[in-house]
């Protein structure tokens, strides 16, 4: 019996799409693409890596920022919140953030999907904590599945921003992405 595959070859994800990588970036220059963008009928699609890797500059920075937000602080701010509060079962609100952001990471790419559970969460949180007070663990967590699920959907779309306005701005970035068959540049009608 053949062995899986631990990745995809190129040639392998490229019949998978359809469309052969260099195919679909055929004469596409970089103003085509700055034109495409500007006028939102052009987009891209990371073949290989994530769009974070082509983020250049003070961008990178406040992506770095927004990621430390959802992963890092929940890790500071439940145990001083634990501590303060005397009950350490608040640091269950760890792992519930964390299970709000690997719900955003679940439904990445349905915005509207995303939105939905954001809003429920906050409409829960904000019902919680009127009808069961703030020092409640259901406002509590709640609390925390929305901060982790939220600051996930606002890195993601801050990583997907950025890094088109880094492909638009840097035209050797652009053309080192094509080059190496990076990005597939996608047209509004390609996405069904």
């Amino acid at each position: 019996m053949d062995e899986e595959p631990e990745g995809l070859s190129y040639e392998t994800f490229s019949k998978m799409l359809g469309v052969s990588i260099p195919e679909a970036n055929q004469n596409i220059t970089h103003a085509d693409f700055v034109a495409g963008v500007q006028s939102r009928i052009m987009g891209f699609e990371c073949i290989e890596g994530k769009p974070h890797q082509l983020i250049r500059g003070a961008r990178r920075t406040v992506f770095t920022v927004l990621v430390l937000l959802y992963l890092a602080i929940p890790l500071v701010l439940v145990p001083l919140w634990a501590w303060h509060e005397h009950n350490w079962w608040l640091l269950l609100g760890i792992i519930v953030s964390g299970i709000g952001t690997w719900i955003a990471a679940r439904l990445g790419y349905s915005s509207k999907r995303q939105t939905s559970i954001g809003a429920f969460f906050l409409v829960a949180f904000l019902t919680s904590s009127i009808f069961l007070g703030l020092h409640s663990y259901l406002t509590f967590f709640l609390l925390s599945a929305w901060w982790g699920l939220m600051l996930f959907i606002v890195a993601d779309k801050v990583e997907k921003e950025y890094a088109i306005q880094s492909l638009v701005e840097n035209r050797d970035l652009f053309d080192q992405a094509i080059a190496q068959n990076k990005i597939r540049i996608v047209r509004k009608d390609d996405v069904a």
